[in-house]
């Protein structure tokens, strides 16, 4: 049979099922424009900081030099190094910036204005080495040259402070900077500029320590603050921060961008996949009802021309009828899916990326559509094989006898009352005729959908446990009592008798200088712990806690990036606190020789969460008090004159009166040092006797520093407080610190926020179940409203032989809504426990790639609550083919049949 009979038989076809081909055919293109929007969002997600980085010409570190810093000879010490292409001189300053409202435009400062995470500093728009600016430009200009008015603020900082371009802000003498000689009064500066820089782009679920605004020279000059000297440093291809020598710079490696890019991307990565999920679950829910859809199209295109047999067509040409009419609405799919693409693209939510992606001009989509496009028809014309395939076998051979289904004797014996057997068979057993129901298809469709819709309340409920569990970002305890001049042991065994005190005890909360690399390129951040029973201990993930003096726990990023495990030992290097004395005084590094490193065995016990307040949950490890004793020795009255004989006598002699130094010097140790000079100190020292020379001696460097406290149950957090308060354990600055106000404590009842404790940003997941639910729930509803009105469909036949023997309306609207009901509960019974474990195991990965404890929930609540819902929407849904049923004329339905 030629093509010319097989297109009039097409569009004869086309001209009474145009509506249903039509529909098939938007459907396919909607959903592949949507899953190719997705798939073309997760590759920006994921190569979004990339892009940035490449933008702006990014140093691969930014160097700090401390106050003092001899910034000429620093500088060409650092060019001089072999790892180093490139660096230059970067000025900073850290003033304060507020709104004209008074709002800080960082983190609200606490006592002694120390801002934390989200400090807002200050830069100069004169980039180094190429004259590019320092960050991608979202939107407006850099300040102009020589303007001490203009600012361009981070993106990240106007969103948070609600600042827009054209608004003003005003730049402050506070936070230790009063005697800025220009600064009798605010700066008020215009906002001329939005920025995204490579440096305040922080990690997905974490922060960073600082945010960069960008001003003329000319400002930085006019306000009197001291600048901070930074070298941006450009390494040479294949050098690390670990080649440049230990005393290149004398606070060393402020920001390493390879090492910020890796965790940004992890957190990316974790997001793209994200969307790559989401398209594939959109892909399988949908391709099983469209098929469903393109199976009744093929299959009543080629049903409406059994006469072409007549004609001589054999099977062969009823199959290519079926193709060509699969390649129509494939066409059609085609060109909706390259359209949705381009419309859609811009509204896919991109998480974390979000910030990072302002202002990025990544291309015009065509690629991606033209993709969804060929996608698009391919996936037509393969759902339009097997309809054609078996439509054109059906009308040239003899209808087989139908086998009675399982579902008809269950029924039987069950003595069902007529709608409810009828229902449930209608919903469970395949409806044969021309007109076949998608029994199977449609409850996998239902399936998936519903079983997405549950995992994604698992996921949240992980999510919502978090937020309000401090314990999981390594928080194990209600808060802590210390950083003070009390007797931290004394303070412990009174706290330790108190009622309404479940555990306590002393531990050591900020102690740098420990390092599992000998060259200290990646410094810990260790808190230790009493290892008596009953007492505080870290957050375990695995293992246990450290209990002797040799063991440690490590946080899971740290341990996955040195590739050890419970039961392995490894080699822990601490700076001693001699080395932190000769580091005060200048000394150069390495001078100390084996005195000024620790190397020590140490097995690994337990991985877990150890809170870290820079944000950075994967440097944190966990040491016993008696660990920290033995990584940190006292040093001896030889090796601290060595340390004076290395160092600059001028700069011993400062430091020994100054008012901060490391002792209260008597009249007469002065007037000696005095009387001494520079050249002299280290004589009058050795001379000093030993209870004079043991106060220049550190001795607590390993001593405890807070007593962790762990309310009793039943306690309120805010009245134990209150009563610590009111019995002078602790004072207003240090509710102020941690409970934001010691006016507002009053008001405060709950918990501390994990959110705040650790800065753990989690307020860019909450795309992911949202997105994933919503779609999914419609998915769900579009499936089941399908299954319902096509299986009413299907059935009239049957429905109609039943009103002939005595069914009434009524009984005939309960039929078709106990068939929607019955769907409904077997995907709910099938979709919740695979949904619930899907959650569960989609949460647990993500914990693991935040790096806090794992911990996932099974919230029965709310998924009971889910079914009850998917139960009434299926009476609904049934309303509408019910009633249809119940009218339609059981004569004319027979005689049509």
């Amino acid at each position: 049979m030629g093509p010319l009979p097989i297109w009039l038989a097409v569009r004869s076809a086309l001209a009474r099922t145009w509506v249903g081909a039509a529909s098939v055919a938007v459907l396919l293109g909607v959903v592949g424009g949507i899953v190719s929007a997705a798939l073309w969002g997760a590759e920006r997600v994921e190569t979004s900081y990339e892009r940035l980085v490449g933008e702006v010409d990014a140093p691969d570190l930014l160097v700090f030099c401390e106050e003092g810093c001899p910034e000429r000879p620093e500088l060409e010490r650092l060019r001089s190094e072999p790892a180093v292409a490139d660096a230059d001189v970067i000025a900073g300053q850290f003033p304060s910036f507020r709104t004209q409202s008074g709002a800080f435009l960082g983190a609200e400062p606490s006592v002694e204005c120390s801002t934390g995470v989200g400090e807002v500093g200050l830069i100069h728009s004169d980039w180094p080495r190429t004259g590019q600016p320092a960050a991608r430009i979202v939107a407006g200009r850099l300040p102009a040259i020589g303007r001490i008015d203009e600012v361009m603020l981070p993106a990240i900082t106007a969103e948070r402070a609600g600042v827009e371009i054209g608004d003003t802000v005003l730049l402050v003498a506070e936070c230790g900077n009063e005697d800025a000689r220009q600064l009798e009064s605010p700066i008020e500066l215009t906002v001329v500029g939005i920025a995204v820089g490579f440096f305040d782009v922080r990690p997905p679920g974490q922060s960073i320590n600082f945010e960069l605004a960008i001003g003329d020279k000319a400002l930085l000059d006019f306000t009197g603050f001291d600048n901070q000297v930074l070298f941006a440093t450009w390494l040479r291809p294949g050098a690390t921060a670990a080649d440049l020598s230990p005393s290149v710079t004398q606070a060393g490696v402020l920001f390493e961008v390879t090492d910020h890019s890796a965790r940004i991307g992890e957190g990316l990565a974790s997001d793209a996949s994200a969307l790559r999920l989401f398209a594939l679950a959109v892909s399988l829910s949908a391709i099983a009802v469209l098929s469903q859809l393109m199976w009744a199209s093929v299959r009543s295109a080629v049903a409406t021309n059994r006469t072409l047999t007549l004609l001589g067509a054999r099977g062969s040409d009823l199959v290519k009828l079926g193709l060509v009419h699969g390649t129509v609405i494939g066409v059609g799919a085609a060109i909706t899916a390259g359209l949705t693409t381009m419309v859609a693209a811009p509204w896919i939510p991109l998480g974390a990326a979000a910030p990072i992606d302002q202002g990025s001009h990544v291309g015009f989509v065509f690629g991606a559509g033209l993709l969804a496009a060929v996608a698009a028809f391919s996936v037509a014309v393969v759902l339009a094989i097997a309809p054609s395939v078996v439509a054109a076998r059906s009308d040239i051979r003899a209808a087989r006898s139908p086998v009675p289904h399982w579902s008809s004797r269950v029924t039987a014996k069950l003595g069902l009352p007529p709608a409810v057997s009828l229902g449930t068979r209608f919903a469970v057993e395949p409806a044969a005729g021309p007109r076949p129901a998608p029994i199977r298809s449609g409850l996998t469709a239902i399936v998936v959908a519903l079983a997405v819709v549950a995992g994604v309340i698992t996921f949240a409920s992980g999510l919502e446990q978090l937020r309000a569990t401090p314990r999981l970002v390594g928080w194990n305890w209600d808060f802590f009592v210390g950083l003070d001049d009390r007797d931290i042991d004394a303070l412990a065994d009174e706290i330790a008798d108190r009622p309404d005190v479940e555990r306590s005890g002393r531990g050591i909360v900020f102690s740098p200088g420990l390092s599992l690399d000998d060259d200290f390129s990646d410094e810990l951040s260790v808190i230790g712990f009493d290892a008596r029973a009953g007492g505080v201990s870290p957050s375990v993930i695995e293992g246990r806690s450290p209990e002797g003096a040799d063991e440690i726990l490590l946080a899971p990023g740290l341990a996955d990036r040195y590739d050890l495990s419970v039961g392995d030992v490894t080699t822990l290097y601490g700076f001693t606190p001699l080395a932190r004395v000769a580091l005060a005084f200048r000394v150069p590094g390495r001078a100390l020789g084996d005195e000024e490193v620790t190397a020590l065995p140490v097995e690994v016990v337990g991985i877990g969460v150890i809170p870290v307040l820079s944000g950075r949950l994967d440097e944190g490890a966990a040491l016993t008090l008696e660990g920290f004793g033995r990584a940190f020795p006292v040093p001896t009255r030889s090796s601290m004159m060595k340390v004076f004989d290395l160092a600059d006598p001028e700069q011993v002699l400062e430091m020994l009166f100054d008012d901060e130094g490391p002792i209260e010097l008597t009249e007469t140790e002065q007037r000696e040092l005095s009387d001494a000079g520079p050249d002299g100190v280290s004589a009058v020292l050795a001379d000093w006797s030993d209870e004079q020379f043991d106060r220049l001696i550190p001795q607590d460097a390993v001593r405890p520093q807070v007593v962790f406290v762990d309310v009793a149950a039943g306690q309120s957090l805010f009245t134990v407080v209150q009563r610590f308060l009111e019995d002078g354990l602790i004072d207003d600055r240090y509710v102020a610190e941690w409970f934001g106000s010691a006016q507002g404590f009053d008001r405060y009842d709950g918990q501390l926020s994990p959110e705040a404790l650790v800065q753990l940003d989690l307020s860019d997941v909450a795309w992911i179940p949202t997105s994933f639910g919503y779609l999914m729930a419609l998915t769900a509803l579009a499936a089941l409203s399908y299954v319902v009105a096509s299986g009413a469909r299907a059935r009239r036949s049957d429905l109609a032989t039943m009103r002939a023997l005595g069914l009434r309306p009524a009984q005939t609207r309960a039929v078709v809504a106990w068939q929607s009901v019955v769907t409904a509960g077997v995907s709910i019974v099938i979709a919740l426990p695979l949904g619930t474990m899907g959650g569960r195991f989609a949460w647990n990965r993500y914990a693991a790639g935040l790096q806090v404890v794992p911990e996932s929930v099974t919230p029965w609540g709310y998924l009971g609550a889910f079914a009850v819902v998917v139960v009434v929407v299926a009476l609904v849904v049934s309303l509408v083919p019910g009633w249809r049923a119940a009218r339609q004329s059981p004569v004319d339905l027979l005689r049509s049949e």
